[in-house]
């Protein structure tokens, strides 16, 4: 999942866009009204569709998903750019794109709205999960000073492919050893493939581990990923792994690089997985010191599920407790905050990290949040299946949901979410 770059929309601070956005969900309706429409909407929007045909979209939207009951604005990109979300009396959730002209009036110049089924409580997010073919872990706790609280959870202690989530270890590592500002020079051995940037960037490039992890982290990049791990060396993120509440470390030692990782699953016949999988670790780490001998140019990037027993495991609750544990670094936490990973209200959460992960027949996703009145929570779940290729909708679907229900369990407006529909 990209990064997500937004601001909280406060009302207080937006006030113009909060009002447009409030009467464009108050005309949300059986018989949206002419004149209303007419002041709410562009001179450039209406030289496109008439008033008509604008009531005629809003009042199918209606019909569609029912009465709006709560409206919360979720983000702006600009003064005049923002996005909010509703909920109706249908159980529909709603997603309101909308821009503002410039001008002082500062009417409706483009708008969407996009429109899903939120889970309305925890039973039913569970119940939806265990619908999902393959295995599927899931794990919340609130942070308290008397220990983690369960909030809800299934199969928490699963042990499951996690795909990229495993660079929570990474930062870990770098956090602990305090090596923010060092200077590492990227160099042709250690370039890897998609996903992130650095794979195309020329070889000589002095990068900071700061921005490095932040690659790392935000965008997934694989090259950063291994720029750091060959600055510290792998040994030093293994050491941590119990430290950071990794419940089995021998399942992530010996740890693999994301060229570990395409050496091993390149071979379409499968005979470095299978071999990998028979050795113990001493003869692990021989095989994988003799598969970087293999040139680049022979390495492919599977499109199906590939042997997933070889890459990187952890339980659900695994994740929470790296995510704990790392909520202790300032700069630890920095990174993990620069893509949130779903669009989710920043007036409701005043911080937001995360880190997901995803191969062919693997998803996987962590949250650290903060609540504005100050409750911590974490979040770990991940989703494997060897047969199929998966996708990410209806898996981070049922998640975002989770979210919504936070800290209360129940869908409806808090002190921090609520904001009138002004009709």
């Amino acid at each position: 999942m990209g990064p997500n770059l937004h601001s909280a929309w406060n009302p207080v601070d937006y006030p113009r866009l909060s009002l447009r956005l409030g009467q464009l969900a108050g005309q949300l309706c059986h018989r949206p009204q002419s004149d209303v429409l007419r002041d709410l909407f562009s001179d450039s929007l209406q030289r496109h569709r008439t008033i008509e045909q604008l009531a005629c979209q809003l009042r199918t939207i209606w019909l569609q998903n029912g009465k709006i009951v709560w409206l919360e604005p979720l983000h702006v990109s600009a003064e005049n750019m923002g996005v909010a979300t509703a909920l109706t009396v249908r159980n529909r959730r709603l997603k309101i794109s909308l821009t503002l002209e410039l001008e002082p009036a500062g009417r409706i110049t483009e708008y969407s709205c996009q429109s899903d089924t939120l889970e309305p409580d925890f039973d039913s997010i569970l119940q939806s999960l265990k619908g999902l073919p393959g295995q599927v872990g899931l794990c919340c706790w609130e942070l308290t000073s008397e220990g983690p609280r369960e909030v809800i959870s299934y199969q928490p202690e699963q042990p499951l492919s996690v795909a990229s989530a495993y660079k929570l270890y990474v930062l870990g590592a770098l956090a602990k050893g305090s090596m923010w500002q060092d200077s590492v020079t990227l160099t042709e051995s250690v370039r890897s493939f998609p996903t992130g940037l650095l794979q195309h960037w020329p070889a000589g490039c002095p990068l900071s581990v700061q921005s490095l992890a932040a690659l790392m982290i935000s965008l997934s990049d694989n090259t950063a990923a291994e720029v750091l791990l060959h600055h510290m060396g792998k040994q030093r993120v293994e050491s941590g792994l119990a430290e950071m509440g990794h419940s089995k470390p021998e399942l992530l030692t010996p740890l693999l690089s994301s060229l570990d990782h395409l050496r091993l699953k390149s071979d379409p016949t499968a005979a470095h997985c299978e071999k990998f999988l028979r050795l113990d670790e001493p003869g692990r780490r021989h095989l994988l010191i003799e598969l970087a001998k293999l040139p680049r140019n022979s390495l492919a990037i599977p499109s199906t599920p590939t042997q997933l027993e070889v890459g990187w495991w952890a339980t659900p609750a695994d994740l929470c407790r790296a995510l704990a544990w790392l909520s202790r670094f300032p700069q630890a936490c920095q990174v993990l905050q620069i893509n949130p990973g779903l669009p989710l209200s920043r007036c409701r959460w005043s911080s937001i990290g995360f880190k997901g992960g995803s191969e062919p027949g693997v998803l996987a996703a962590s949250w650290l949040l903060e609540h504005c009145d100050g409750r911590v929570y974490v979040l770990g779940a991940a989703w494997n299946n060897p047969r199929d290729v998966i996708r990410e909708a209806p898996f981070f679907g049922l998640l975002e949901s989770l979210i919504w229900l936070l800290p209360e369990g129940q869908i409806g407006p808090d002190r921090h979410s609520l904001y009138p529909v002004v009709r």
